[in-house]
């Protein structure tokens, strides 16, 4: 039986399409509760001739616990099927291992009277439950809500929910007696695709058939860390405490790679054409010493232009891996329509000067790529040949003397690109450098729209 499959378990900005993305009429993916009864809720999937459902809440002994259900099914607005339970699975820290075959635990009826209303029927009585909102605003990336799982590790995984700048993840797990545990970590996005904060576990709330009462307060038991690299992957950080025969106390990192495992269906067709414009702001800033004294040197790169991109008749083929999702169509940069300009400056200041030098020039395109798929992603790179060039840099001394020298000036320009469809306007993004230098700071922002249907 399929219906605990789901459990085996940068660059981005935004960009306006002129294109909407279509939606079939189903209830909204991602968390569900009753606002009377805090503590205990739901995920629910259900679209595409599927659904999946998990109720989190805590069994007789105050641990918490989750039961699943799901599988095919022809009506996204109602469900009848069976919980079910599992057991002696993966640890949130530990090796993998799989889970024992599950137990029914009795029916579960589903009714939703439109996307954001229903009611849970269920061994604990019916229960109405709503959308659960915990974010404001639209998101510059919204990854895919749903069900999240490493597929090799079949057994635990990850309901996953992005709400404008908030995140909210549950992880369906164990604890070391085997029995099945649920752990919660939510907040504040750090950046568009990535998120830190503590891993979170309850206790002592509702049972599935007792009257409602509370949980007492969370104790935090590691710390989670999630860089999501497309819409539907993501790597998942876990770091806690372990204990061990050899190692009473210690910390433990680990790294699992998920995705969705129900991926959307496409919903976005491609258009023949974009265009765009982007902007690339490069600043060097380091020092050093001559005879003593300190030289401060600031190098500053700006790339800025227009590309207008041609696809070239949109040919249906599917393009190679690289955990892109397919079928996606390849563009090319149209030129001399796509003039791309670069402006360098730099400084020198100390040991009794100051030096000033700048130029502006042409960036040749060397292979610029740019990928749109059927999801709305796009990804690429506008590259440019390196521009080899020799510029004056003046220095004026404090005594009144000049100097005029002529320096090499070594300008490459390779600007990732990656983002996805969101309604509702352009965000610009601030990156962090390519390279881990710290004396280096990249900038960039860059914008693309269909402009033919």
């Amino acid at each position: 039986m399929r219906c605990m499959t789901w459990l085996r378990a940068v660059l981005v900005t935004a960009v306006v399409l002129s294109q909407s993305l279509s939606a079939h009429a189903a209830p909204e993916i991602g968390w569900w509760w009753n606002p009377d009864e805090s503590g205990r809720g739901f995920f629910v999937e259900s679209r595409d001739d599927l659904i999946y459902v998990a109720g989190y809440f805590y069994d007789e002994d105050g641990r918490a616990k989750w039961l699943v259900a799901g599988g095919p099914n022809s009506d996204p607005y109602r469900y009848d099927g069976r919980l079910l339970e599992y057991a002696n699975g993966q640890t949130l820290l530990g090796d993998y291992k799989p889970p024992s075959a599950p137990v029914d635990r009795g029916p579960i009826s589903l009714r939703f009277t439109d996307d954001r209303h229903g009611t849970l029927t269920w061994p604990g009585g019916t229960i109405a439950i709503q959308r659960h909102e915990f974010g404001e605003g639209v998101a510059a990336f919204r990854p895919d809500s749903g069900w999240w799982w490493n597929e090799a590790e079949s057994g635990r995984g990850y309901s996953v929910e992005v709400q404008g700048s908030s995140f909210f993840m549950v992880g369906f797990m164990y604890d070391d007696a085997g029995k099945p545990l649920w752990y919660f970590s939510a907040g504040p996005m750090a950046s568009p695709t990535s998120f830190a904060g503590a891993i979170l576990q309850f206790a002592n709330g509702q049972t599935m058939t007792g009257s409602y009462h509370p949980p007492s307060a969370p104790v935090k038991v590691g710390d989670l860390a999630v860089d999501f690299t497309g819409i539907d992957t993501a790597d998942f950080e876990f770091t806690g405490e372990v204990a061990s025969r050899l190692q009473p106390e210690g910390v433990k990192t680990v790294i699992i790679e998920v995705k969705r495992e129900f991926p959307a269906k496409p919903t976005y067709t491609p258009a023949e054409r974009y265009a765009g414009t982007f902007h690339q702001t490069a600043v060097l800033k380091y020092t050093s010493a001559v005879q003593g004294q300190s030289i401060i040197t600031v190098i500053t790169v700006d790339v800025k232009g227009t590309v207008t991109w041609d696809n070239g008749g949109l040919p249906d083929l599917p393009s190679a891996g690289d955990k892109f999702r397919k079928p996606s169509y390849t563009y090319s940069p149209v030129l001399p329509q796509s003039p791309v300009d670069v402006t360098y400056t730099q400084t020198q200041d100390g040991a009794g000067a100051h030096c000033a030098g700048s130029f502006t020039d042409n960036l040749v395109d060397n292979g610029s790529t740019l990928r749109v798929n059927g999801y709305a992603q796009y990804r690429g790179e506008i590259k440019f040949k390196e521009l080899n060039k020799t510029f004056e840099l003046k220095c004026t001394y404090e005594d009144g003397g000049m100097l005029t020298s002529t320096i090499p000036a070594l300008v490459e320009a390779l600007i990732p690109l990656k983002g996805a469809a969101v309604p509702g306007g352009i965000d610009y993004k601030t990156l962090a450098p390519q390279h881990p230098a710290p004396f280096i700071t990249v900038t960039r922002s860059y914008t693309f729209a269909a402009i033919t249907p």
